[in-house]
Protein backbone atom coordinates (compact mmCIF):
# COMPACT_ATOMS: atom_id res chain seq x y z
CA UNK A 1 0.00 0.00 0.00
CA UNK A 2 1.22 3.27 -1.11
CA UNK A 3 2.07 6.07 1.61
CA UNK A 4 1.59 9.63 1.55
CA UNK A 5 4.11 11.93 3.67
CA UNK A 6 2.35 15.16 5.35
CA UNK A 7 4.39 17.69 7.18
CA UNK A 8 3.71 19.78 9.88
CA UNK A 9 5.66 22.55 11.28
CA UNK A 10 5.51 23.36 14.81
CA UNK A 11 7.51 25.50 17.20
CA UNK A 12 8.42 22.70 19.64
CA UNK A 13 11.69 21.59 21.33
CA UNK A 14 12.97 17.83 21.32
CA UNK A 15 9.38 15.61 21.83
CA UNK A 16 8.61 12.03 20.44
CA UNK A 17 6.03 11.58 18.10
CA UNK A 18 2.57 9.19 18.95
CA UNK A 19 -0.28 10.27 16.56
CA UNK A 20 -2.23 13.03 14.84
CA UNK A 21 -5.63 13.95 14.78
CA UNK A 22 -7.12 16.50 12.41
CA UNK A 23 -9.63 18.97 13.77
CA UNK A 24 -13.15 18.22 12.28
CA UNK A 25 -12.24 14.70 11.41
CA UNK A 26 -11.89 13.36 14.67
CA UNK A 27 -11.88 9.57 12.66
CA UNK A 28 -8.42 10.83 10.91
CA UNK A 29 -5.79 9.45 13.32
CA UNK A 30 -1.88 9.07 11.53
CA UNK A 31 1.45 7.86 13.34
CA UNK A 32 4.40 9.76 12.33
CA UNK A 33 7.86 10.50 13.52
CA UNK A 34 9.02 14.45 14.85
CA UNK A 35 12.11 15.51 12.91
CA UNK A 36 14.51 18.40 12.89
CA UNK A 37 17.26 19.93 11.14
CA UNK A 38 20.53 18.21 11.00
CA UNK A 39 23.84 19.38 10.66
CA UNK A 40 26.59 16.98 9.37
CA UNK A 41 29.71 18.62 10.65
CA UNK A 42 33.23 17.65 9.53
CA UNK A 43 36.72 19.72 9.37
CA UNK A 44 37.51 20.92 6.23
CA UNK A 45 41.51 19.75 6.47
CA UNK A 46 41.92 16.36 7.13
CA UNK A 47 44.21 15.16 10.21
CA UNK A 48 44.03 13.54 13.68
CA UNK A 49 40.94 14.54 16.11
CA UNK A 50 43.14 16.47 19.08
CA UNK A 51 39.84 17.61 21.10
CA UNK A 52 36.27 16.30 21.12
CA UNK A 53 34.48 17.75 23.78
CA UNK A 54 30.89 16.98 23.47
CA UNK A 55 29.49 13.43 23.52
CA UNK A 56 26.04 12.58 21.98
CA UNK A 57 22.85 14.19 23.59
CA UNK A 58 24.96 17.50 24.48
CA UNK A 59 23.53 20.84 24.20
CA UNK A 60 25.70 22.90 22.00
CA UNK A 61 25.84 26.77 21.48
CA UNK A 62 26.10 28.83 17.89
CA UNK A 63 29.90 29.28 17.85
CA UNK A 64 30.36 26.51 20.61
CA UNK A 65 34.18 24.53 19.89
CA UNK A 66 33.14 21.08 19.43
CA UNK A 67 36.47 19.37 18.30
CA UNK A 68 39.92 20.44 16.61
CA UNK A 69 42.51 18.67 14.55
CA UNK A 70 45.94 17.88 16.07
CA UNK A 71 47.11 20.86 13.83
CA UNK A 72 45.31 23.33 15.69
CA UNK A 73 47.26 24.32 18.25
CA UNK A 74 50.58 24.99 16.00
CA UNK A 75 47.52 27.15 13.23
CA UNK A 76 46.71 29.37 15.87
CA UNK A 77 50.39 29.94 17.24
CA UNK A 78 51.31 30.79 13.57
CA UNK A 79 48.25 33.13 13.15
CA UNK A 80 49.26 34.74 16.35
CA UNK A 81 52.81 35.44 14.95
CA UNK A 82 51.20 36.41 11.77
CA UNK A 83 48.71 39.18 13.29
CA UNK A 84 51.86 40.53 15.50
CA UNK A 85 53.94 40.57 12.48
CA UNK A 86 50.54 42.49 10.56
CA UNK A 87 50.51 44.70 13.51
CA UNK A 88 54.20 46.28 13.15
CA UNK A 89 54.02 46.59 9.38
CA UNK A 90 56.06 43.61 8.71
CA UNK A 91 53.26 41.35 7.08
CA UNK A 92 50.43 41.67 4.63
CA UNK A 93 46.76 41.38 6.13
CA UNK A 94 46.45 38.92 3.12
CA UNK A 95 48.55 36.57 5.24
CA UNK A 96 46.85 37.03 8.41
CA UNK A 97 43.38 36.28 6.30
CA UNK A 98 45.23 33.05 5.13
CA UNK A 99 46.39 31.59 8.90
CA UNK A 100 42.95 32.63 9.69
CA UNK A 101 41.52 30.63 7.31
CA UNK A 102 44.04 27.51 8.62
CA UNK A 103 43.05 27.82 11.97
CA UNK A 104 39.51 27.73 10.75
CA UNK A 105 40.22 24.73 8.83
CA UNK A 106 41.60 22.60 11.67
CA UNK A 107 38.41 22.88 14.31
CA UNK A 108 34.67 22.16 14.15
CA UNK A 109 31.93 24.66 15.37
CA UNK A 110 28.50 24.54 16.12
CA UNK A 111 26.86 26.62 13.24
CA UNK A 112 23.61 26.39 15.56
CA UNK A 113 21.90 26.18 19.07
CA UNK A 114 20.88 22.04 19.13
CA UNK A 115 22.00 18.83 20.56
CA UNK A 116 24.27 16.46 19.59
CA UNK A 117 23.08 13.81 17.61
CA UNK A 118 25.63 12.05 16.61
CA UNK A 119 29.07 11.28 17.24
CA UNK A 120 30.44 9.39 13.91
CA UNK A 121 33.92 9.76 15.30
CA UNK A 122 36.30 9.73 18.73
CA UNK A 123 38.81 11.85 20.03
CA UNK A 124 42.53 10.39 18.14
CA UNK A 125 40.66 8.92 14.74
CA UNK A 126 42.26 10.56 11.87
CA UNK A 127 39.23 11.90 9.65
CA UNK A 128 39.44 13.36 5.97
CA UNK A 129 38.80 16.27 4.82
CA UNK A 130 35.02 16.95 4.67
CA UNK A 131 34.65 13.76 6.38
CA UNK A 132 31.81 13.47 9.46
CA UNK A 133 33.14 14.07 12.88
CA UNK A 134 29.69 14.99 14.74
CA UNK A 135 25.78 15.43 13.59
CA UNK A 136 24.34 18.70 15.65
CA UNK A 137 20.20 18.78 15.48
CA UNK A 138 18.34 22.56 15.12
CA UNK A 139 15.37 22.12 17.43
CA UNK A 140 14.33 25.25 16.20
CA UNK A 141 13.52 23.97 13.13
CA UNK A 142 11.37 20.81 14.12
CA UNK A 143 8.36 19.26 11.45
CA UNK A 144 6.53 16.26 11.98
CA UNK A 145 6.55 13.35 9.41
CA UNK A 146 2.41 11.71 9.46
CA UNK A 147 2.14 8.18 7.16
CA UNK A 148 -1.71 8.98 5.56
CA UNK A 149 -2.73 5.77 3.50
CA UNK A 150 -3.54 6.40 0.22
CA UNK A 151 -7.30 5.94 0.15
CA UNK A 152 -7.09 8.97 3.07
CA UNK A 153 -4.52 11.10 1.76
CA UNK A 154 -8.02 12.66 -0.64
CA UNK A 155 -9.07 13.91 3.17
CA UNK A 156 -5.92 16.23 3.82
CA UNK A 157 -5.01 19.46 2.48
CA UNK A 158 -2.37 21.84 2.44
CA UNK A 159 -2.74 24.85 5.56
CA UNK A 160 -5.44 22.24 6.88
CA UNK A 161 -5.02 22.59 10.89
CA UNK A 162 -3.84 19.65 13.19
CA UNK A 163 -3.57 18.70 16.87
CA UNK A 164 -0.76 17.05 17.85
CA UNK A 165 -0.40 14.44 20.73
CA UNK A 166 3.05 12.69 21.81
CA UNK A 167 3.29 10.15 24.02
CA UNK A 168 4.37 10.69 27.15
CA UNK A 169 3.14 14.10 27.18
CA UNK A 170 -0.65 15.24 28.19
CA UNK A 171 -0.59 18.77 26.06
CA UNK A 172 -1.50 18.92 22.84
CA UNK A 173 0.30 21.03 20.27
CA UNK A 174 -1.50 22.81 17.24
CA UNK A 175 -0.07 22.75 13.76
CA UNK A 176 -0.79 23.01 10.43
CA UNK A 177 -0.08 20.64 7.03
CA UNK A 178 2.39 22.48 5.06
CA UNK A 179 3.87 19.66 2.21
CA UNK A 180 1.76 16.72 0.79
Amino acid sequence: MKRTYIFFILGLTGMSLACHQMPGHQDLKFSGTLELTEHVLGTKAGGRIATLSVDEGDEVKTGQLLATLDRYEQMKKDYDRVNNLVQQGGMTKQSLEYAALNVDDQRIVSPVDGIVLVKVHEMGETVQPGSAVVVVGDRSKLWVKVFVPEGRINQIQIGQSAVLSFDGIKEKFNGHVSFI
